[in-house]
């Protein structure tokens, strides 16, 4: 599934399907690629603070393994 427009992304992270188990969030605003990376971890995740939960991926990890 790919969320382009902002409303559509909107609802996705008010209710994101039962069914999801991972999904890439990038954009140019590191920023708002956290915030709603945060969101959708909150709601997804039992612990999102734990990192066998959730994993996060940085621009930098993904050129080390270049």
């Amino acid at each position: 599934m790919i969320l382009g427009k902002r409303p559509d992304i909107e609802r996705f992270l008010s209710r994101p399907d039962a069914g999801v188990r991972a999904a890439l969030i990038y954009g140019r605003d590191l920023g708002v690629v956290r915030e709603r990376g945060q969101q959708l971890a909150a709601k997804i995740a039992k612990h999102p603070n734990d990192p066998f939960d959730v994993a996060q991926l940085t621009d930098g990890d993904l050129d080390a393994d270049a």
